[in-house]
């Protein structure tokens, strides 16, 4: 499957080579460090600072826009440094994502029996992009996905709102990134047409369960194609106090039969996701809360 001048291909992640893990990983690291806005941690003063904070005009070791469009870890590269220095104290920072922590917890993801990955390159066979998704219960999603934001109530209130019981095996995907150079929806569009083109037609009952930032491209995407809000939010002792950046507030969205929907009606345009996202920021009670860009 093709978007203008890439390719993408399903791809078994029991097989993937370290080399290419290792690039998922810096493009999922590089991913939080400019959207999510958590690069690094300093430990003197108990900061979190972006990659924007770092490296934008403003930041404390400003660059070009073309070199801050590399990764953190290319840029770190080249300025040949392990991480920035504090722009509050100038004590040493640690990686928020660190390699030697999060690296095990996608070998695992990979190494589930039932788990997919699709992945965009681009005319140089360099991965730019990639989807991960995989298959378990309602409680095993839960604790590896579910349980950073919200309390255990959420199995009782999904089984209430949906008859989703703890047991079901369920499809969740955990990520779905582009660098920043080939950050587009074009690309996203493409990695989720590949990924449902190539699942199995022996799944096309399962449920569909994932946590998303309201408001953001995928966020729209996915509620454009009919899946259904949880509005936890809404909802007493189910959202762990603190545990969410105020401007990034979340939701878990369900979707029955998804995968013979999209396989068969994908059809979104850039327009679409843009239109819907202005929407949602016109609503009174999201308005001040949502970030600007999604």
């Amino acid at each position: 499957m093709r978007s203008p001048n890439n390719i993408v291909k399903s791809v078994n992640p029991h097989e993937i080579s370290s080399r290419d893990l290792d690039k998922i990983f810096e493009i999922e690291q590089d991913m939080w460090a400019r959207w999510i806005w958590e690069y690094v941690h300093c430990g003197t003063c108990d900061s979190i600072f972006s990659k924007l904070d770092i490296y934008g005009v403003e930041g404390s070791f400003p660059l070009t826009q073309e070199i801050r469009t590399l990764t953190v870890m290319e840029i770190e590269g080249i300025l040949g440094i392990k991480t920035p220095s504090c722009p509050c104290c100038l004590w040493e920072t640690t990686h928020i994502y660190d390699k030697l922590e999060y690296l095990p917890a996608m070998i695992k993801r990979y190494e589930k029996e039932e788990s997919f990955l699709s992945l965009a390159y681009d005319s140089n066979s360099k991965i730019i992009g990639f989807m991960d998704w995989y298959i378990a219960t309602l409680e095993e999603i839960f604790e590896e996905e579910l349980s950073f934001h919200y309390s255990e109530n959420l199995l009782d209130e999904l089984k209430r709102q949906y008859s989703i019981h703890r047991k079901q095996k369920m499809i969740t995907f955990s990520s779905i990134w582009t660098d920043d150079k080939n950050k587009s929806l074009v690309v996203t569009f493409a990695l989720i047409e590949n990924l449902f083109h190539n699942l199995d037609p022996k799944y096309d009952q399962i449920t569909w369960i994932f946590e998303s930032i309201i408001a953001s491209s995928t966020y729209c995407i996915f509620k454009l194609m009919w899946a259904k809000g949880a509005e936890v939010n809404n909802i007493p002792n189910l959202l762990i106090p603190w545990s969410q950046n105020d401007e990034y507030l979340t939701d878990v969205l369900i979707h029955k039969d998804v995968i013979p929907k999209y396989r068969n009606n994908f059809q979104l345009r850039t327009r679409d996701v843009l239109l819907y996202s202005r929407e949602l920021r016109r609503v009174p009670q999201l308005r001040e809360m949502l970030p600007i860009s999604a």
